[in-house]
């Protein structure tokens, strides 16, 4: 093919299109930005000017000047970066290359996001302790719950000396297991029971953003049981039983804790993972636009496509924020409905009129426990810092680009007095009195018909997320679209501009560029 032609759109396409190859090939993109701003040109090599400048081209201009191949492209690497700098303002605005010196746009974000992936290992290391501790203290409660019933049995008054010392045994046996555990319990070099410790948990990009897991010490001296003594026909006040079931609701107690911690940190996990996808879309769209078109004053068509896909990525991460909501409070709620089914059956075997005093004593202990653990699931389930089951509040969320696109969940408080499950004593029934079985019943009801509201609201929210991702796909596809029209226009531009300023005497190089515009 001849390579002599008259005026044109090829001669434009030949330096043109170096140019432009050149700002957008990973390769060399460093060394176009380092041409059109302040500091030191950074040369092309050879083999970057044979990938972006025809081989045939390279051999008419060997031919034209008269000199040796080698001798020309050594001379378009040479020429280039001055030639790209006399027309950097074309070029920052045809492809919006970014100052190495001024700090990027993104950079919050990245440091954003590095905080929060700091703040979610953080997290799951917390996790794992709340985990662990639970862990051990369901062992430690099993062995108490064989201390309390090896009490009962030694008070019933009918143990000989010898029945006595061996239930005396097998409680000691059961006690020497609770050191043990408390002794041995270990999470990452840290003896979890071995004093009160405040384990404190970053959960955020700000230092003040922390959770503090509170540490127990849990062996039987700190329980208040080293000194019991099943032998003993006379107990001294407060007797074993009183002891062992302070220590029981002490554990117990702990043990919620550790619940609601993990629940907390769960949540507190999910929401910075959305977080930090959300933060990272939005780095990676301004990452993206720094090498579009730059110009100021003029948005490009594209633009009004990011605008609104930004508006619906952030609709679409708050929704994703009320499914992770929901399923926090339904998860705590299906703890509650276990504790009052449990307090129901309890309370059904305290009411059949054929139990003891200290079986209804018992039975009204175990009530308590399931008390205790319902209102420290309402006070301490956390989702976002929001307290979900504590108090009545209405969660409005926006899920659409306008402000008026919002769905509200509405939050319910589900301690035992909200419930209405606060006041039955089984060790004080009347006959003549009120169903204790009743209220449990009505709120096990309750509690279900908000898990299925909270369920109806989660599903309602998946399903304006499929549609949120659908219609953001849809916008992303038409900006791209938008986006490869713009490049063209950013290379016709920056043709333009190398043409004009080859054509004009004493502007840019005089040598092998403008000769290679001739070709």
């Amino acid at each position: 093919m001849g390579v002599v032609m008259s005026e044109s759109t090829d001669r434009v396409q030949r330096v043109g299109k170096l140019i432009a190859d050149l700002a957008e090939d990973p390769a060399t993109a460093g060394k176009f930005a380092s041409w059109i701003n302040s500091g030191p040109n950074v040369e092309l090599t050879w083999p970057e000017v044979w990938t972006h400048v025809a081989t045939e081209d390279l051999i008419a201009l060997s031919k034209r000047a008269d000199v040796g191949l080698q001798e020309v492209t050594a001379q378009v690497a040479h020429e280039v970066p001055p030639f790209v700098e006399s027309i950097a303002p074309a070029c920052i605005k045809a492809f919006g290359v970014p100052d190495a010196d001024v700090p990027s746009a993104a950079d919050p974000y990245t440091a954003q996001i590095d905080a929060l992936t700091l703040a979610i290992r953080s997290a799951a290391d917390g996790l794992s302790l709340a985990q662990t501790v639970e862990g051990a203290l369901t062992e430690v409660v099993e062995n108490l719950q064989s201390v309390h019933r090896l009490t009962v049995q030694s008070l019933n008054g009918t143990n000989s000396s010898t029945g006595l010392a061996s239930l005396q045994a097998e409680a000691s046996q059961c006690l020497f297991e609770i050191n043990r555990i408390a002794a041995q319990t270990d999470f990452n070099g840290l003896q979890v029971f071995s004093q009160e410790l405040d384990q404190v948990v970053r959960v955020g990009a700000d230092e003040g953003e922390t959770l503090t897991i509170h540490l127990q010490k849990v062996d039987s001296e700190a329980l208040g049981l080293d000194s019991i003594d099943l032998t003993l026909k006379d107990h001294p006040d407060p007797g074993p039983l009183q002891l062992i079931s302070t220590a029981l609701d002490r554990v117990v107690s702990f043990r919620g804790e550790m619940g609601a911690a993990q629940n907390q940190l769960d949540s507190i996990i999910v929401n910075l993972d959305n977080t930090i996808t959300n933060l990272s879309a939005a780095r990676a769209r301004l990452q993206a636009k720094a090498f579009e078109a730059a110009d100021p004053g003029a948005p490009s068509a594209a633009d009004q496509y990011t605008a609104q896909i930004d508006a619906l990525t952030l609709a679409s991460g708050n929704a994703a924020n009320g499914v992770a909501l929901t399923q926090a409070a339904e998860d705590a709620l299906k703890q509650v409905v276990e504790h009052l089914q449990r307090m129901y059956t309890v309370t059904a075997q305290g009411v059949n009129g054929t139990n003891s005093r200290t079986i209804l004593s018992l039975l009204q202990a175990d009530v308590a426990q399931c008390r205790a653990e319902i209102d420290t699931i309402s006070a301490q389930t956390d989702f976002n810092g929001i307290r979900i089951l504590a108090e009545e509040s209405p969660q409005v969320i926006r899920v659409g680009a306008d402000e008026s696109e919002i769905l509200t969940i509405h939050l319910q408080k589900t301690d035992t007095v909200t419930l209405g499950v606060d006041t039955a004593d089984l060790t004080r029934q009347d006959p003549a009195g009120p169903d204790l079985l009743a209220p449990i019943t009505t709120a096990i009801d309750s509690v279900h018909n908000y898990r299925g509201a909270l369920s109806a609201a989660r599903d309602r929210l998946s399903g304006i997320i499929a549609n949120l991702d659908n219609t953001i796909a849809g916008l992303s596809e038409a900006r791209a679209s938008e986006s490869k029209t713009a490049n063209l226009t950013k290379r016709e531009i920056l043709q333009q501009t190398a043409t004009e300023a080859l054509r004009t005497p004493g502007e840019g190089p005089q040598g092998i560029l403008a000769l290679l515009n001739t070709l």
